[in-house]
């Protein structure tokens, strides 16, 4: 036996006895490994045991990079689905709230749950009314005009609604002939569809005059 110091192993060595390598090991490997010359289309049976140790960290980042592309293109299409744009962001049941004045008015103002809506898809448009609690009509929309943030709902009787969306909600006043009607409305979304509420005696029996 020699008293003189040996040296350390070589990542040659490392790889050959199965031992794991520092990523500075490593990367000496990798510059040690594959000359120039070697092209894309080299035969990876013919590869050494370093270069086929090179050839899988670059499957392994290609692949990870393979992932994260379509995790990014999968979430954009989610939200893209489920935040529509346009007219179609109607679609669906509304509770509606109605207040009194055409402008914001200072103090309370009293909005109060009057109504529900719901519209649908028929073919290429959409379709729906705005009907009291109890089921009669307060508008029944017969078209609908979206443009950015701005929609207009138009009836069949010269009245339409102007409104606005402020995230999930649509806020808008109500048209006579193209001028405020004096009411302002607020659609803002249910989950179930809205039951039309019966009518109900107060008492039992007769009501007195």
């Amino acid at each position: 036996m020699s008293d003189q110091p040996q040296p350390p192993p070589s990542p040659r060595g490392l790889i050959a006895h199965g031992l794991p390598l520092t990523s500075l090991e490593l990367g000496l490997t990798v510059n040690d490994a594959m000359p120039e010359s070697r092209g894309p289309t080299a035969n990876f049976h013919g590869l050494s045991e370093r270069q086929r140790v090179l050839h899988h960290h670059r499957m392994t980042i290609t692949f990870r990079a393979a992932i994260v592309c379509t995790a990014v293109i999968t979430a954009a299409l989610a939200t893209a689905c489920s935040n529509p744009t346009g007219a179609a962001r109607l679609a669906g049941d509304w509770d509606v709230y109605v207040a009194r004045g055409s402008t914001t008015l200072p103090g309370f103002e009293g909005w109060r749950r009057m109504g529900f809506a719901h519209f649908a898809r028929s073919g290429s448009s959409l379709t729906g009314s705005i009907r009291r609690r109890t089921g009669e009509p307060i508008l029944d929309i017969a078209r609908i005009v979206s443009h950015g943030d701005s929609v207009r709902l138009t009836g069949n009787d010269n009245q339409s609604i102007e409104g606005t969306w402020r995230a999930d909600t649509l806020s808008g006043t109500m048209l006579a002939n193209g001028k405020p009607a004096g009411q302002r409305l607020r659609l803002i979304r249910r989950s179930t569809p809205f039951v039309v509420e019966q009518p109900y005696a107060l008492w039992p029996g007769p009501v007195s005059d």
